[in-house]
C-alpha cells in the first residue's frame, strides 16, 4: 500500500497539468453534484418531519384554489367520522409594536387543531392557553427571543392594529424543511378573510385547511364523504373537494394557499443534471486516466517483466482510483462549503450542508458514492492495463482497437451541452419578452406604496400632500391593484335571453386610477368624486356578459358606469380574463404615485412626506416595473441555474474532449511521426485528428434540436402569452457548440501536431 502510495504521488508530480484538470474536474463536478443532492434532499424532506404526518390532509378544492368557506369546518366535523382534528388557516403580514419596535412579522391566524395537528411543543405557556381566547397569540422560540430574549414572554402585549394582543405561550420553531413560515399563531379573527359572494344574498369568508383522520381511518372512504360538502351553497355547487396527503402539499402550489412551495420544475431540472454530471465526471475521468495511463506503458510494462502479475497491476491501478476519488471528494467538500451561499442565492433557498451531513444516510449515501465513483472510474483502465502485453507496452505499441466509444460519449456530452445552451437561450428570450410586454397599463416611473395599520387611514391626507410636489403627477389610492387582485365574485347574468353563469376578479380603485395607471376609458365614464355604489368593467367581462350597452346595467346593484380597455391585472402565466373595479372606500392599501423628474429627489420627498404624517408605521415601497419582474423569480432562477450548469456542462464537455484527443494522439504517436516526416502539414495532421471530433459533435447538435424543441416548448406552456421558438437561436446555439469543440480540439492536436516527429519515433 505505501508503494502504491509513493507511486501515486509521483504520477501526479510527474503529471501536474493532466493531475490537475482530472483531479480539479472532478472534484468541481462532485461538489455541484454534492450541492445538487443536498438541495434535492432537502426540497424531498419538507413535510416529513410532522409525527403525524401520514395522517393530514389538505382539503383542495376542484377550482384550483386553496380556499374554503369556513362553514366547512362544522360540517366536516359534524358529519365525517374519524376526522380527530380539523384547522381553518390564514397567513398574513401585520405591522406589529413592542418595547418601542415597530416591524412587520409573519402571522398565522388559525385554531386549536393546528397546534396539536403539526406537534408544536410548548417551551413558555401551555396548550391550555388556546387560541379560542379572543386577543391571544403565540410566538415562536426564535421570534420570542429577537422581541423578548432569552425571558419568559407570557403575559406581555404586543400592538397590533391598535389593539393588544397578549402573549399567551411560546412554541418550538418548526423544522427546517417546511411549507409553513410564520413568526406566531393567533386565533381566525385576527385574519382578514378573502371573501367569496353570490349576488347579495351569499357571502362566504375563506380560508386554507388541514385535517387530520384517525388511526386506521380509511383515506378513499373519508375522500368520497368529503366531495360534494359544497354543494348545498350556490356559489361552489360546480365545486368538489379532495384530500390531498400532506407530502404533496409542499409540490403542489394553488392560488391563495400563501405557503412555501418548490419549484417542482426546477428540482427535475435538478435532478437531471445531477445524474447528467456524475455520468460525465465518471466518463472524463476514465477517458483521461487513460490517457495518462499510456504514457505510463513503458512503467506498467517494467513492473509486469520484473514480476508483477496481473492481480498486482489491477490492485494498482484502482487503488489509485479510489486515491483520486478520495482526493477530489475532500476538496469537492471543501469547494461546496465555500460556494454554496452563491448556489443558495441562484435556487432562492438556503443549501443546509450542515443538516444534511448530520443525517447517516447522506453520511452512507457519500461514502457509497466516494467508493463507486472510485470503483467505476478505476476499474476499466484497471482492465486495459492489467490485460496488456508486457513487450507491446515497453515498446509503446499497444494493441490496436477501435476507439469510437469515447467519440460518441464526447458527442452524447456535446448534445447536453447544447440542449442547455438553447434552453437557456430560450429562457433569456421569453424573460425579456413577458419583462417588455405591453400590459395594457403605463409602469415606468410607477410607485407603489403599501399602507398597513394607521397609515391606511391616512390615504386621502397623503395623497393630498404628495400632490403638491409638481413632480408627483398623479395618485391613486386602491385596495388591491394590477397584479394583486383582492376579491371575486360570480353569479348567473341574463345574457341574450338566457341565465349565464359569469365569474370575475375585482379590487378597489378612486377616481384617479385610470389618468394614474394610463387606462383607457372605451365606453361610458370615468369615476368621479362622490360615485359610491358604482363600477367599471374591463372588455372581457362586457363581452362575456353579451350586452350590446351599459346603460341601465348593474352587477349585484353597483351601477355600470364605463367599460375599461383590457389590462394584464395578473402576471402573463394566466389568459386575460374578467375584471371589476369598484370605487375605493374611507380605507386603501396601496398609494400608487405617478412621478417625473430625479427619482432619487421625488423618493426623498415621498419619505418626508410619508414620515410627517405616519412616523410610527415604516414606510414600504417598491417601482411597478421591479415588482412585476419579481413575479418571475422562479423562471429567473431556472434560467440562471441552467446558464450555471450550461457553463459547468461545457467546461465537463471540453475535459472530456481533451481526456479523449490526448487519449486518440497518444496512440497515433508513430502515425503522426510518419506523416511529418514524409512532409505533411501542420493543417492536414489537425485535419486528420479533429474531422471525426467534429463530425460526431454535428451529429449532436442535430440531434439536440428536437430533443430542446420538446422541452422548451412544455417550458413555456406555463405562460398564456410566450416568445416565438426563432430558428436562429438554434443557429446561434450550435455555432457556439462547435466554436468551443474546434477550440478545445484544436488546441489539443496542434500539440500533438507540433511535436518533434523524432520524439515519436525514438523506439522505432
Amino acid at each position: 500500500m505505501k508503494y502504491t502510495i509513493v507511486q501515486f504521488i509521483r504520477s501526479l508530480s510527474k503529471r501536474k497539468t493532466t493531475s490537475v484538470i482530472n483531479i480539479g474536474g472532478y472534484a468541481i463536478s462532485m461538489s455541484v453534484l454534492f450541492i445538487l443532492v443536498s438541495f434535492i434532499i432537502g426540497e424531498k424532506s419538507t413535510n416529513k418531519g410532522f409525527g403525524n404526518r401520514k395522517n393530514i390532509y389538505r382539503i383542495l378544492p376542484s377550482n384550483e384554489e386553496a380556499y374554503v368557506p369556513a362553514t366547512l369546518l362544522d360540517d366536516i366535523k359534524n358529519n365525517v367520522p374519524g376526522v380527530e382534528k380539523m384547522c381553518l388557516y390564514g397567513i398574513t403580514e401585520q405591522l406589529y409594536k413592542t418595547n418601542g419596535k415597530q416591524e412587520y412579522a409573519r402571522f398565522i391566524s388559525t385554531n386549536d387543531d393546528f397546534i396539536d395537528m403539526f406537534s408544536l411543543r410548548f417551551i413558555y405557556g401551555s396548550s391550555e392557553s388556546t387560541l379560542s381566547v379572543a386577543n391571544n397569540i403565540i410566538l415562536t422560540k426564535s421570534f420570542s427571543e429577537r422581541l423578548f430574549g432569552k425571558s419568559d414572554p407570557v403575559g406581555q402585549f404586543l400592538q397590533i392594529r391598535n389593539k393588544n394582543w397578549t402573549v399567551a405561550g411560546v412554541v418550538d420553531d418548526l423544522p427546517v424543511f417546511t411549507s409553513f413560515r410564520f413568526d406566531a399563531l393567533a386565533p381566525l379573527n385576527f385574519f382578514i378573510p378573502w371573501s367569496k359572494a353570490y349576488g347579495i344574498d351569499e357571502n362566504h369568508d375563506l380560508y386554507g385547511s388541514f385535517l387530520q383522520l384517525g388511526p386506521g381511518v380509511d383515506y378513499e372512504k373519508t375522500n368520497n364523504r368529503v366531495t360534494g360538502m359544497l354543494k348545498h351553497w350556490q356559489v361552489f355547487r360546480d365545486v368538489t373537494l379532495s384530500l390531498q396527503p400532506l407530502s404533496e402539499v409542499y409540490f403542489s402550489s394553488v392560488r391563495g394557499d400563501t405557503l412555501e412551495h418548490a419549484n417542482a420544475r426546477l428540482i427535475y431540472l435538478l435532478s437531471g443534471i445531477a445524474l447528467v454530471i456524475f455520468v460525465m465526471t465518471i466518463f472524463n475521468y476514465t477517458n483521461i486516466t487513460i490517457a495518462n495511463g499510456y504514457e505510463r506503458q513503458a512503467e506498467i510494462g517494467i513492473r509486469k517483466t520484473t514480476g508483477a502479475g496481473r492481480k498486482d497491476i489491477f490492485r494498482q491501478v484502482l487503488t489509485e482510483s479510489l486515491l483520486v476519488s478520495l482526493l477530489s471528494m475532500t476538496i469537492a467538500i471543501a469547494i461546496a462549503f465555500a460556494v454554496a451561499p452563491v448556489f443558495s442565492g441562484i435556487l432562492g433557498k438556503k443549501i443546509e450542508l450542515e443538516v444534511l451531513l448530520s443525517k447517516p444516510g447522506v453520511i452512507i449515501s457519500g461514502i457509497l458514492i466516494l467508493l463507486g465513483t472510485g470503483i467505476l472510474s478505476g476499474l476499466y483502465p484497471a482492465l486495459s492495463f492489467s490485460g496488456m502485453s508486457p513487450m507491446l507496452m515497453i515498446t509503446r505499441q499497444p494493441e490496436t482497437r477501435k476507439r469510437k466509444s469515447g467519440e460518441r460519449m464526447v458527442a452524447v456530452q456535446f448534445l447536453i451541452t447544447s440542449v442547455l445552451i438553447i434552453s437557456l437561450l430560450f429562457m433569456q428570450k421569453q424573460l425579456a419578452f413577458v419583462k417588455h410586454t405591453d400590459l395594457g397599463f403605463d409602469k415606468e416611473m410607477l410607485l407603489r406604496l403599501d399602507l398597513a395599520g394607521s397609515a391606511s387611514q391616512k390615504a386621502g391626507v397623503l395623497k393630498k400632500e404628495l400632490l403638491r410636489n409638481p413632480d408627483i403627477v398623479s395618485v391613486s389610492a386602491s385596495s388591491g391593484s394590477p397584479m394583486q387582485t383582492i376579491g371575486s365574485s360570480g353569479g348567473k347574468f341574463n345574457v341574450d335571453g338566457q341565465e349565464k353563469a359569469v365569474s370575475f376578479s375585482s379590487f378597489s380603485v378612486d377616481e384617479d386610477f385610470v389618468n394614474t395607471f394610463g387606462v383607457k376609458v372605451i365606453e361610458g365614464r370615468n369615476f368621479r368624486n362622490g360615485d359610491s355604489i358604482a363600477c367599471l368593467i374591463n372588455e372581457n367581462l362586457y363581452k362575456e356578459l353579451g350586452w350590446s350597452e351599459i346603460t341601465g346595467k348593474s352587477i349585484f346593484g353597483k351601477a355600470i358606469i364605463g367599460v375599461v380597455k383590457d389590462f394584464h391585472y395578473e402576471n402573463l402565466y394566466t389568459e386575460m380574463g374578467n375584471l371589476e373595479l369598484q370605487m375605493e372606500g374611507a380605507y386603501a392599501r396601496v398609494l400608487n404615485i405617478k412621478m417625473q423628474g430625479n427619482i432619487a429627489n421625488n423618493i426623498d420627498y415621498i419619505k418626508k412626506t410619508y414620515n410627517a404624517i405616519e412616523p410610527e408605521v415604516p414606510l414600504s415601497y417598491r417601482f411597478y416595473d421591479d415588482w412585476i419582474q419579481s413575479m418571475y423569480e422562479k423562471d429567473e432562477r431556472q434560467a440562471q441555474a441552467v446558464g450555471l450548469f450550461a457553463l459547468l456542462a461545457i467546461i465537463i464537455s471540453c475535459l472530456g474532449l481533451i481526456g479523449t484527443v490526448e487519449h486518440v494522439t497518444n496512440r497515433k504517436v508513430k502515425e503522426i511521426g510518419i506523416r511529418r516526416i514524409n512532409g505533411a502539414r501542420v493543417a492536414e495532421i489537425l485535419e486528420m485528428l479533429n474531422k471525426g471530433f467534429i463530425k460526431w459533435i454535428a451529429i449532436a447538435f442535430v440531434l439536440a434540436v428536437p430533443v430542446t424543441y420538446y422541452i422548451v416548448k412544455k417550458w413555456l406552456e406555463a405562460f398564456a402569452y410566450k416568445t416565438e421558438l426563432s430558428w436562429w437561436i438554434f443557429a446561434l446555439a450550435g455555432i457556439m457548440a462547435l466554436g468551443i469543440a474546434l477550440l478545445t480540439v484544436s488546441f489539443q492536436s496542434w500539440k500533438a501536431a507540433t511535436r518533434n516527429p523524432v520524439e515519436a519515433l525514438r523506439y522505432e
